[in-house]
């Protein structure tokens, strides 16, 4: 698939201009928040019946293994049809529950299957916009690629949040339409997107660096030496090999120990701000998250390429972790304190954009570039599991601290502490890999040259 004519040169960047299209429309996966307390309006759901459809739809956004294995095989044309297909046609069921009000008011699960698929439709989206880029730029440029795709994927809550509250009306309670508005609008704009990308997107053949990367350490005669180990990042690991593989298990568990945690304050910040009483700042609040993403992803990226050699992306990774152990301590101790609040929402967002934008990139610096559709899926399924457990005891939780017989919200610091307690543990417990990861990448053994009997083997 694909008719573009372009040279490679312009091909590239415009595959990066479609990326960040891609990153825009799945970013707005991160938008449930501002409506959804339209939803728990319009049907009379309760908190956990919300929670469920939420984390549904991360589970759907987190099942890119298939995805990354599709692109893998079949290629971002391919992989486009299916996230048209999978994000227009339930984004349009979303739309029409609107028409059915009494119907679904009963049936929150058949809701929740809708957005389940708008997550595995985004999801398809979401990988044709990271792999094709990370495959056709070198491993240089691959933090300022990662930072750009991020600003747009950050970037994208802010913009649909914008158009939810001025356009729809959203901050309005009583107004019913504002969330049919927005399933319409979200169908559209993946239409539109993946539209483009089956047309005009498309990788790159390898060129002759990256080709030569791949090859296995040669003498200066240019004669094999088998004896010298073959680095992970240059060959194929089968999936046994990759469950045996420490660095990928490393990285697995800094990213969903973290990330989960960043997913479940951006979902549920509007009712984070209802319980301290502190909603009438809903829409500042859900902007501060991607504004903060969007500034730190890009100066991350340029960060992480210029200085890879002496300070490596694992290292990054626990200033990400940082921000996220302070934040979940201000929300479990002075949630209720609305400077404290802001400054809890933005460390959120400086970790979002660390683990978001390296997460990727630093996959492609220690596993193999040619499976990275199917290894960083399988972070993103493991992730979104998290989320859901993670989600899902925030719902029973905060319903199990409601003292109002059929009251909806929760008003106080104790409808959150045992959520954020949580947050807290987990964000602690991620820096033991990160360390392990840390030490791993930054080894000695594994950046120098290895000599065989006075011969010194070089990686062409």
């Amino acid at each position: 698939m694909g008719i573009c004519c372009c040279s490679p040169r312009w091909m590239k960047f415009l595959g990066l201009a479609l990326g960040c299209l891609g990153e825009f429309v799945t970013g707005s996966l991160y938008v449930f928040n501002v409506y959804l307390g339209a939803i728990k309006r319009t049907f009379n759901y309760t908190q956990r019946e919300v929670e469920l459809q939420s984390s549904l739809l991360y589970v759907g956004q987190g099942c890119g293994f298939l995805p990354g294995m599709f692109f893998d095989r079949f290629g971002p044309g391919w992989s486009s049809s299916v996230g048209l297909a999978l994000g227009v046609g339930s984004y349009m069921f979303l739309w029409s529950t609107s028409k059915a009000v009494l119907f679904y008011s009963i049936r929150s699960w058949l809701m929740g299957i809708y957005f389940f698929l708008a997550g595995l439709g985004s999801s398809f989206t979401y990988m044709v916009a990271l792999n094709t880029n990370l495959v056709n730029f070198s491993q240089q440029q691959r933090g300022k690629v990662m930072g750009t795709l991020n600003v747009f994927f950050a970037g994208s809550p802010f913009v649909y949040s914008l158009i939810y509250y001025h356009a729809f009306n959203g901050q309005d309670p009583d107004n019913l339409d504002s969330f049919p508005h927005m399933m319409l609008l979200l169908a559209i704009s993946f239409g539109v997107v993946n539209i483009l990308c089956i047309l005009f997107l498309r990788m790159l053949p390898e060129d002759k660096e990256s080709v030569k990367s791949a090859l296995s350490y040669e003498d200066l005669n240019g004669i094999l030496n088998d004896l010298n180990p073959i680095r992970e990042k240059d060959h194929a690991l089968t999936l046994s090999q990759l469950a045996a593989n420490c660095n990928f298990h490393a990285l697995l568990w800094v990213f969903i120990l973290t990330a989960s945690v960043g997913v479940f304050v951006t979902n549920n910040l509007t009712e984070i701000a209802t319980s301290v009483r502190l909603d009438e700042h809903n829409p500042t609040l859900v902007l501060l998250i991607p504004i903060s993403v969007m500034a730190v992803s890009i100066l991350i990226g340029v960060f992480s390429d210029r200085y890879i050699e002496t300070f490596p992306r694992s290292s990054v990774l626990l200033i990400g972790i940082g921000s996220f152990v302070i934040s979940q301590m201000l929300f479990l101790l002075l949630v209720d304190v609305f400077t404290i609040l802001i400054i809890a929402t933005i460390l959120v967002g400086v970790g979002n954009a660390i683990m978001w934008s390296l997460g990727p990139a630093l996959m492609t610096d220690i596993l193999y570039i040619g499976n990275l559709g199917r290894n960083w899926g399988i972070i993103l399924l493991v992730n979104a599991l998290v989320c859901f457990a993670l989600q899902e005891a925030f719902g029973v939780l905060y319903e199990s601290a409601i003292t109002t017989p059929n009251e909806l919200f929760c008003y106080g610091q104790h409808c959150l502490r045992g959520a954020f307690g949580i947050g807290l543990a987990c964000t602690i417990i991620a820096l033991i890999p990160a360390l392990v990861l840390v030490i791993r990448t930054s080894s000695p053994l594994s950046k120098s040259k290895p000599e065989m009997n006075g011969t010194i083997a070089i990686l062409e």
